[in-house]
């Protein structure tokens, strides 16, 4: 079978849980024995990046290219809030990028399309794929078809007046595709309350815990704990700092991976501490060593989560986790994963310094 994935952001590209998850996805439709075509973003690199450039990457067929629009999705952050609102109307309504990608399926002619985080890429896209009569499915990562920048409070209630406006205009566009996956029960109901999807099928795709190792994994002394993802506030790196500082066993070491607005200050609050080490951005396989040296992953954020990939990850190399309960995070609680409440540095000091 011929499938597309369909991702704003791909290798070397990925910036998050989303991205990792459909490389994850592409690599084992292929080891599967399907014929797989990813189709996804690339920078702005002159006249004419709008036009797609392939490449075959360990037998998967890749198309990349810039999503016409007043700047590229990776910068959205660094604009102020009238030009990403002007961002986010573009791109609601991107009929270039539309059209684009539907060339690309013409030519490709696959038996289903199975689209992720689409942001950067057009919200018209699912009314593009309805019309070609293409299998559809849906992947949910997060909550960007009710606020655009994907992220709320993790004790987000009552959706504001914007938001319900939004997701009136997201669900008309996306309607229903054949199939809905989500990897969390927490953010399927999420979408069933405010009315998506109404017609499609649905599948919570669970975690199945595949140990990267056999080897059971004893805390070392001294512990060391991980932090990877991005480094940003609503991912809780402002309370882990608040928390850590406070821990009294000094002899705890904090490893930190990732990227973002905070890793200047992370960097310079690392020099002047003798337990914490800030390595910005990792490749995968360096990752994957950082997690086989550590101990714990501590999981601080503050905003709604799905199923986070980082928590897989940990899990699979033996790590126990203290994560903030939030969202779908809860449904791991089958695991060797230890729950705070999120934001709250004295519950996340007391899971630092009791964890066994």
């Amino acid at each position: 079978m011929k499938i597309s994935l369909i991702n704003n952001l791909y290798k070397p590209y990925t910036r998050g849980g989303a991205g990792r998850a459909v490389e994850h996805k592409a690599e084992k439709l292929k080891e599967q024995g399907h014929d797989v075509v990813v189709i996804s973003w690339k920078p702005w690199s002159g006249f004419r990046s709008w036009q797609p450039e392939v490449s075959i990457e360990d037998g998967i067929k890749v198309y990349r290219f810039w999503a016409p629009n007043i700047f590229s999705y990776k910068n959205l952050a660094d604009h102020n809030i009238i030009l990403r609102s002007l961002w986010n109307i573009f791109d609601i309504f991107n009929i270039f990028s539309a059209k684009i990608i539907e060339n690309i399926l013409k030519q490709e002619n696959p038996d289903l399309v199975n689209t992720h985080n689409i942001k950067g890429m057009g919200f018209l896209l699912p009314k593009v794929i309805d019309g070609m009569d293409i299998k559809h499915t849906h992947t949910l990562h997060d909550v960007q078809l009710v606020e655009p920048s994907g992220r709320l409070p993790w004790n987000h209630t009552k959706d504001s007046l914007f938001q319900r406006i939004y997701s009136f205009i997201t669900k008309k566009l996306f309607g229903s595709p054949d199939k809905i996956i989500s990897p969390s029960y927490y953010l399927k109901d999420f979408y069933q309350e405010r009315g998506f999807f109404s017609e499609s099928d649905w599948e919570v795709e669970k975690f199945q815990l595949k140990q990267k190792t056999n080897k059971t994994k004893e805390l070392k002394n001294p512990t060391k704990f991980i932090f990877v993802g991005n480094l940003e506030e609503y991912k809780g790196v402002d309370k882990l700092m608040q928390a850590w500082e406070k821990v009294s066993n000094k002899d705890k070491e904090l490893h930190i991976v990732g990227s973002g607005s905070y890793e200047p200050k992370l960097k310079r609050w690392s020099d002047q501490s003798n337990n914490v080490k800030v390595y910005g951005r990792l490749k995968k396989e360096e990752v994957a060593e950082k997690y086989k040296e550590c101990d714990v992953l501590i999981f601080p954020s503050i905003c709604i989560e799905n199923s986070p990939n980082v928590i897989k990850e940990a899990l699979e190399y033996n790590l126990k986790v203290l994560a903030a309960e939030t969202g779908g995070v809860v449904e791991f609680s089958n695991y060797n994963v230890e729950f705070f409440e999120p934001g709250s540095v004295e519950e996340m000091i007391k899971k630092i310094e009791t964890v066994v």
